[in-house]
């Protein structure tokens, strides 16, 4: 108790103590608690089961003496009944062993009698192909009958020999007509999978009987003169194999599964061969491991797979140096399928069957495949690219359309089914996949700088109609095109992978500059009404009536022929190249803000949000006008502090805006006095500072000139 209250005090020497100790050792306390009673309750369970034991052996044992009391009461009284029989033992034992033999005498004279019938059945089993396991038990009896006769006519007349051997050659006849259709079908295993899917379990039970007579036909022939009690008493009880030969079923049989394995190669070798009929040896390994039993095999499956995997290498070996690219790509993929069937469906490692298929080899395949592709890629990617920046130069036609009236370049297409015959076929190796989208993104951009080239460089002639018609549609044509091209790389297995990335922002970004041509297209043609913005024209005239009139044309337009998300983006890239244009306007030193300014541009943006609103999200489409909502208060606030929460909540949202710029407007505002101006100007300090803390670009980035 004293050590006990010693070990408490020690243990809880704060009040703190009770709620942060306490409750742990209370858990450690009940935990070993419950562990001390499970233990005893395990050893009385256990304790009470060897009692049970105890007296459930107790009674069996009073019931075998009673048993056996019984018995000898018997026993007495057949001895007190009949005692000359039990006297006279042995002269009983001796009429019994003739009658035993008489018997077997009667029993063989019937089976020499009947002979030729037993023969000829097993015969028309044979040739009708009945269920081998079947004729196998009448052979197995027949055999065993064979050495009955050799055992049992010894010192005979040579009449009687005669017969008999008349007899055994009909037999051995039988015989030999049986192990000639085992082999014959076994041979033919392989070729004949799903007819013969049974015929391996079957032929796995002839094979273990034939053997255990084999192990029984040695130690006969042993035991005759061995010293080994077990051996002299085997040969005692099967004397009649003595004579018998040794069949070794067992490796006849798997010399014959080889054979029928084996010739499934050499029929390969031919002018025509064409590389994926290989695929049968993955169909046949599956199958095999689905529908035989291993349990009951008398050979481990493993050997039939190390066979396959043999002879596939001595195939591969003899082939592989004479192999084009897309065999060289066939067999990459049939090997990676190989090793997956393998270790999936067999539950194996594939080097645990044998040498590597490839070996050193499959590193010069690869290469080889990567210079052919290499070097066709190249050539195709040249000849479209160069097709169609001519077909844009001359525009003799009409741009094609897809199934949804969309424009589409044929040349565009063409390029996508040499991405897709080159790329999808080599998803499986990671390692050739990315050498060949590298390859195809070095080729895509010389593709890339050559169309936006051709577009750029046409842009002025077209705009001026100067050129040949037809330009923007197939700058619509050119986007649409580009954004289809995308939208399959992006749905590739290895999407995230850099290159793969790179790949679909070649064509996103043919896709951007289609829509920022048109846009600066209608910007340009607007032209002649944006130059009015902030000049009297604009404050005096509607002059936004006819940009809008001008918009919708341009938009209605294009919508019927770009595809969806290239007109949903075309119509943000026009908004913002809108607001630019406004935002420059302000900038020229002929640009006038007179007090109306504000709710003049409030009014352009309301009837602008309207019209895109048309066509593209509202919500998107007002955010796309937001420079003109956080500009606009600078327009009107007089107030130089509210003036600065204004500019500065502007600065959050376009970090890249210049002090020059909002320097111009305080200028060039009519309602401000020149002591309003140099106030607001001198307080632009506190909004900017000496060095920018942005990397975000806007459009306020492309402000130029102050």
């Amino acid at each position: 108790m004293h050590e006990t209250l010693e070990n408490v005090n020690d243990t809880l020497k704060y009040p703190s103590d009770l709620e942060d100790k306490l409750p742990s050792i209370l858990s450690a306390y009940e935990k070993h608690v419950n562990e001390q009673e499970e233990y005893l309750k395990t050893k009385i369970r256990n304790s009470r089961d060897r009692i049970n034991n105890s007296i459930n052996l107790q009674q069996k044992i009073k019931s075998d003496i009673e048993i056996y009391k019984s018995n000898f009461k018997k026993l007495d009284q057949i001895y007190q009944s009949f005692p000359k029989v039990v006297n006279n033992y042995e002269n009983i034992k001796i009429i019994a062993i003739a009658h035993q033999n008489f018997h077997k005498s009667y029993e063989m004279h019937k089976k020499l009698v009947n002979i030729s019938n037993a023969t000829e059945n097993i015969l028309k089993m044979i040739k009708n192909e009945e269920n081998i396991e079947n004729i196998h038990e009448e052979v197995f009896e027949l055999e065993k009958f064979k050495y009955e006769i050799h055992f049992f006519s010894k010192n005979i007349t040579r009449d009687e020999f005669l017969k008999l051997n008349e007899i055994i050659n009909e037999i051995d006849r039988v015989l030999l007509e049986f192990e000639n259709m085992f082999l014959l079908k076994t041979n033919n295993l392989i070729n004949q999978l799903e007819i013969n899917k049974e015929y391996l379990n079957q032929i796995s039970k002839i094979v273990k009987k034939e053997e255990e007579r084999d192990e029984i036909t040695i130690k006969v022939q042993k035991g005759k003169h061995s010293h080994d009690a077990i051996l002299h008493e085997i040969y005692l009880l099967n004397k009649i194999y003595f004579d018998r030969e040794i069949k070794d079923i067992k490796n006849k049989t798997i010399k014959a599964i080889k054979y029928s394995i084996n010739d499934k190669f050499p029929k390969l070798q031919n002018k025509d061969f064409n590389i994926q009929e290989l695929n049968f040896i993955i169909e046949d390994m599956k199958f095999i491991s689905e529908t035989v039993n291993d349990k009951d095999l008398f050979i481990d499956l493993r050997f039939i797979y190390e066979e396959y995997h043999l002879q596939l290498k001595n195939f591969l070996d003899l082939n592989k140096n004479n192999l084009d690219a897309s065999q060289i790509l066939f067999l990459l993929e049939f090997i990676n399928n190989y090793n997956e069937n393998i270790e999936k469906n067999l539950n194996m490692q594939p080097e645990t069957l044998g040498e590597s298929l490839l070996g050193d080899s499959e590193s010069e395949l690869i290469n080889k495949y990567l210079q052919i592709a290499s070097e066709k890629l190249v050539s195709w990617i040249s000849n479209i690219t160069v097709i169609e920046v001519e077909k844009f130069n001359l525009r003799t036609s009409q741009p094609t359309v897809d199934e949804n009236d969309k424009y589409i370049s044929t040349g565009f297409i063409n390029l996508l089914q040499i991405i897709k015959q080159q790329m999808e076929p080599i998803t499986f190796n990671k390692h050739i996949f990315l050498q060949i989208t590298s390859i195809v993104v070095e080729n895509c951009h010389y593709f890339k700088n050559e169309i936006i080239k051709a577009m750029k460089k046409d842009f002025k002639p077209s705009v001026t109609l100067k050129s040949v018609p037809g330009y923007e549609e197939y700058v619509i044509m050119i986007g649409n095109s580009g954004l289809k091209l995308t939208q399959y790389i992006n749905s590739l297995p290895l999407c995230q992978k850099t290159e793969v990335r790179e790949l679909g922002n070649i064509f996103l970004e043919i896709l951007k500059s289609s829509n920022t041509l048109l846009s600066e297209f209608i910007i340009t043609t607007c032209g002649p009404i944006l130059d009015k913005v902030f000049t009297d024209s604009w404050y005096e005239q509607d002059i936004t009536k006819k940009l809008i009139i001008t918009l919708e044309d341009f938009l209605g337009d294009y919508k019927i022929t770009m595809a969806d998300y290239s007109f949903i983006t075309f119509v943000f890239e026009i908004c913002n190249s809108l607001v630019f244009c406004y935002v420059k306007q302000i900038t020229r030193k002929r640009a006038k803000i007179l007090e109306d300014c504000s709710d003049k541009l409030k009014s352009d943006e309301k009837r602008l949000i309207q019209t895109f609103c048309k066509f593209a999200d509202p919500q998107e489409v007002k955010n796309s006008f937001m420079p003109f909502d956080k500009i606009i208060p600078l327009l009107t606030t007089k107030n130089d502090d509210l003036f600065v929460v204004e500019l500065k909540s502007l600065i959050l949202v376009y970090p890249d805006i210049k002090k020059e710029f909002i320097k111009s407007i305080i200028k060039k505002r009519t309602d401000l006095n020149d002591s309003d101006k140099k106030n607001l100007i001198e307080r632009l300090k506190e909004c900017f500072g000496e060095e920018p803390k942005h990397n975000k670009k806007t459009l306020f980035s492309r402000l130029t000139g102050f």
